[in-house]
């Protein structure tokens, strides 16, 4: 017989925490509202890393997303240094994603250049998106 139930618990912190993103999203910030923001930051990143020499966007025009960028980096920047990037901004309390673990290895293996990302979604605002760009490029630069 059937007892209407789950088959198993469900996250119900997950559950409560989407309503009120949700909720914050539709009745707060305005969903075209968000939109914007996320394309706004995303081309942020693009002008910063056209700004970096030897830095390229990975994705071709078309193919970019609002919400996270990849980003060549030059040959002189290897994986494990990527690693050290991530590391170097835990420090100073950011979160840095170091690209995709085994793709940069195999990138490596065959003489291509590795990727890092940077995102740009979710309650990231443009404050808080150029401070974390300015730190970046303190540490890139080095």
């Amino acid at each position: 017989s059937r007892k209407f139930q789950t088959l198993t618990t469900p996250n119900c912190t997950l559950a409560n925490q989407m309503y009120l993103q949700m909720e914050y999203i539709v009745n707060q910030e305005g969903v075209e509202n968000r939109f914007q923001r996320h394309i706004q930051m995303r081309d942020a990143v693009h002008e910063f890393v056209s700004g970096l020499e030897g830095y390229e966007l990975f994705a071709p025009e078309g193919h970019r997303s609002p919400t996270a960028t990849c980003v060549r980096v030059p040959e002189s920047v290897t994986a494990a240094r990527l690693k050290e990037i991530k590391e170097t901004l835990r420090e100073k309390g950011y979160l840095f994603d170091p690209g995709y673990g085994k793709l940069n290895d195999a990138l490596e293996q065959a003489g291509k250049r590795a990727v890092f990302r940077i995102g740009h979604m979710g309650d990231m605002n443009m404050a808080l998106l150029n401070e974390y760009l300015q730190t970046l490029k303190g540490i890139l630069r080095v």
